[in-house]
């Protein structure tokens, strides 16, 4: 997969609805500058100017197009990308994972329960 995602020069993520897109993630971590719909978890990975509303072809066709003839831009795209990609790291999302967990742990343990009603 590496070797595609190399071979781009941008990644574009058109999506309906996603939950935390890994495609995305590790289009990001290679560096890729990316457009996405702003659906699911999509805004929590791109910047707003790398968003586009679903299913509005038009909109996505531009921001495509306005990403390729920038060099600037697509440099910062990258760089951003790349930047934001380490926060998924497994050496990153390990401990919040384990620490979330034993928080649960604990409250269920300390007689903290979730009632139904």
């Amino acid at each position: 997969m590496r070797g595609y995602l190399d071979a781009a020069d941008v990644f574009v993520l058109p999506s309906r609805t996603e939950g935390l897109p890994r495609a995305l993630i590790e289009a990001m971590a290679r560096g890729l500058p990316s457009i996405g719909t702003r659906v699911g978890g999509v805004p929590e990975l791109l910047a707003p100017e790398d968003l586009v509303p679903p299913d509005d072809p038009p909109r996505l066709a531009e921001a495509i197009h306005q990403l390729l003839v920038e060099p600037a831009r697509m440099a910062a795209a990258s760089a951003r990308n790349l930047a934001r990609a380490r926060a998924y790291r497994a050496e990153e999302l390990t401990p919040r994972r384990t620490g979330f967990y034993r928080t649960l742990r604990a409250m269920t343990e300390d007689g903290h329960r979730w009632s139904s009603t």
